[in-house]
């Protein structure tokens, strides 16, 4: 039997072709936007850092670094959840990135588009829960 040839064939390649880059390009945006989001509140946590340096002494037995975060202190396992999803996101949207740019010869096939969905999938679930445990550490447990 006789496969077609001519135009069609050639439309449907281009057509698979043009929606693979733009997924890809969909991508690059979401997974930049999440690293560049995820680093801004990484170095600067909910609810501010200390200004100040405080020792031990008879009078007060909290003991903090200036610019270490306030929430650590107050919220501990909070900011520890906030913090551990805050990393998740930046790490996984981190990985888009660099399999993007390193330009692999799979970029073009529907499964690793599909490893990338995947992965921005993860990265979307860990930045919702850590501006779930921000808002937490913002307000408090109540």
């Amino acid at each position: 039997m006789l496969r077609p040839q001519g135009n069609h064939t050639e439309k449907s390649i281009e057509k698979k072709d043009d929606w693979l880059k733009e997924m890809n390009n969909a991508l690059m945006v979401v997974a930049s936007l999440i690293a560049t989001v995820t680093f801004q509140v990484g170095l600067n946590p909910p609810a501010s850092v200390w200004q100040d340096t405080r020792k031990p002494s008879h009078l007060h037995h909290i003991y903090h670094m200036a610019g270490e975060s306030i929430t650590a202190y107050t919220y501990s396992l909070h900011f520890n959840l906030f913090f551990a999803f805050n990393t998740m996101a930046f790490v996984a949207s981190l990985c888009i990135i660099l399999l993007l740019v390193s330009g692999l010869p799979y970029c073009k096939r529907r499964l690793f588009t599909w490893i990338l969905m995947v992965i921005l999938w993860v990265a979307i679930t860990a930045i919702t829960f850590a501006y779930i445990f921000s808002l937490i550490c913002i307000r408090g447990p109540n």
